[in-house]
């Protein structure tokens, strides 16, 4: 199996090197290496790694900036998704894209579910959310 990690240059993505199962040939590719924010140098990426999964820890972070800069915000977390959903579905892959709790507004009692219902509170929630609903418009089966 190929796995293909984008943003492997960031906390998540190094975490999801780190845990790679033996066996997996593994292509990590840093901001530097796979700008999302340029559509077709991502798909070319995507399309020249040719991998089995994609594996999407690639995000603007910047949670309280975001309030300030909500078109960087967008750009990553809201379009890349959807453009990283369309890349993987033209060479057969499948994608996992981690996203955060912030698309909650965080009143719930109890921890939540995956079909709770988002309500963001802020420019990143906002994008987040954006984010895994244009993810699921090209790849319905991401996870």
């Amino acid at each position: 199996m190929k796995a293909l990690i984008l943003g492997a240059g960031g906390q998540v993505g190094r975490a999801l090197a780190t845990c790679a199962p033996q066996g997996v040939e593994l292509i990590t590719l840093a901001r530097t290496a796979c700008d999302l924010s340029d559509a077709r140098q991502a798909e070319n990426r995507i399309s020249q790694s040719a991998p089995d999964v994609v594996l999407n820890g690639a995000a603007y972070t910047k949670v309280d900036l975001a309030e300030s800069e909500p078109d960087e915000a967008r750009l990553l977390n809201a379009a890349a998704p959807g453009l990283i959903g369309r890349a993987a579905a033209t060479v057969g892959a499948d994608v996992v894209h981690f996203s955060t709790d912030f698309v909650f507004d965080g009143e719930s009692a109890r921890p939540y579910q995956p079909d709770d219902p988002p309500a963001p509170l802020s420019v990143y929630g906002r994008t987040k959310l954006d984010g895994e609903r244009a993810l699921l418009s090209e790849a319905p089966e991401a996870l």
